[in-house]
């Protein structure tokens, strides 16, 4: 069993190391033209993966609520149903409850969420193996800040998706 650590994100974490400052310059100029405020709930089990996207997202002006499972992650939202959230960001394939699952309970909690999966297999192959649905909102792994910003920015400005919470 792996112990989940779960962290909430308002402010940017110590500065990067300096190997790390080109990219972080590039990533603070992003967030000039994709600056956000509204809240994300990052589910990732990879750690490594979950800090760099959690970084991103801050240095972008989100705030995020991290978890490492589904279950980490629904607890959460269960715990706390008056809590904002405006955008699922996940994992598809997790140990345990993968992405697709999870959303559909957080969607059961909070029915007009936005959610946007993610994974290291492409959208095609996740589909023809029954994972996900065609045409779902998805980013495939690796990708850069840049895709990042963009895509959680047209998510989020999507009036067509409303957002839940307070």
């Amino acid at each position: 069993p792996t112990t989940a650590r779960r962290r909430s994100r308002a402010a940017p974490p110590p500065p990067p190391p300096a190997k790390a400052s080109r990219a972080s310059r590039a990533l603070r100029g992003l967030a000039h033209e994709h600056h956000g405020h509204e809240t994300i709930l990052l589910v990732e089990d990879d750690e490594a993966v979950r800090d760099t996207i959690g970084h991103e997202l801050v240095v972008l002006g989100y705030r995020v609520v991290e978890a490492a499972d589904g279950p980490e992650a629904l607890q959460m939202a269960q715990g706390q149903p008056g809590r904002r959230i405006d955008l699922l960001l996940t994992d598809v394939v997790m140990p345990g409850m993968n992405g697709k699952e999870l959303s559909e309970r957080l969607k059961g909690l909070r029915p007009n969420l936005k959610i946007l999966f993610t994974s290291g297999y492409t959208a095609d192959v996740i589909a023809d193996r029954g994972v996900l649905d065609r045409g779902v909102a998805f980013l495939h792994k690796p990708f850069g800040p840049e895709e990042l910003a963009a895509k959680v920015r047209e998510m989020l400005a999507d009036p067509s998706k409303p957002i839940v919470g307070s």
